[in-house]
């Protein structure tokens, strides 16, 4: 399904690694989909679409072949933050954020927009997720290790600081929080995002958010000036 895949992505996308997620880590190999063998030819077009759907049904418990995307960092962070796996325990920090180089994971794996998908597969989304396809991407079987930048804990997050790719140097975030804070404010229509979908329960409930509110309170809550 090469047709489908995107001509134009972002430079960056991001993934939130945690515990009891489907789609595996390891720092020798990058992310790992739960099903890495499942291909799509030119005939498979039925196989794709559901294989698609099946990402997002709750009630879906097969192994799947994409591993799902943040394309808004900010909004990866936030949900992150919120640790929505652990239920009514509370949050632990037990997670990381990833960059990745979009461009760089385009060479190894074909790379999708959910929303594109949505428009010319006529793909069945649950109700709760039509207002937040907009910004997911999916990427099929893998990111390797070599397409990761950075990591970032949440510690280095809420202190504005990364992880760079040698784990040697952190660098102030502060700056490009803030310019990120205003590109959303300036331009809002841009910033409808699903993010991280499908790869547990917790992704499948976070499908269900309402992200004006999430970015609403977020603010009162002081997550982008406090770091």
């Amino acid at each position: 399904m090469e047709r489908y895949a995107c001509l134009n992505i972002p430079h960056e996308l991001y993934r939130i690694d945690y515990p009891g997620s489907q789609t595996t880590f390891t720092s020798e190999k990058g992310f790992k989909a739960t099903d890495t063998e499942r291909t799509f030819g030119a005939d498979d077009l039925h196989d794709f679409k559901q294989a698609l759907e099946s990402q997002f049904k709750w009630s879906c418990r097969d192994p799947v072949p994409f591993i799902s995307l943040f394309s808004d960092q900010e909004h990866a962070e936030n949900w992150g933050r919120k640790e929505p796996w652990r239920g009514n325990r509370g949050p632990d920090g037990s997670w990381a954020l990833y960059v990745i180089n979009a461009i760089e994971l385009k060479e190894t794996t074909p790379i999708f927009k959910l929303s594109s998908l949505v428009q010319m597969l006529k793909l069945v989304i649950p109700d709760g997720a039509q207002q937040h396809i907009q910004g997911a991407y999916l990427c099929l079987h893998r990111v390797p290790q070599a397409a990761i930048i950075n990591k970032r804990t949440p510690g280095e997050i809420e202190t504005g600081k990364c992880l760079g790719a040698g784990d040697t140097t952190c660098v102030s975030l502060i700056a490009d929080r803030e310019s990120r804070r205003a590109r959303r404010l300036e331009e809002p229509d841009r910033y409808d995002y699903l993010g991280d979908c499908g790869d547990s329960d917790s992704d499948r409930e976070m499908l269900q958010e309402n992200y004006n509110s999430i970015f609403d309170r977020n603010i009162e809550d002081a997550w982008f000036s406090r770091d």
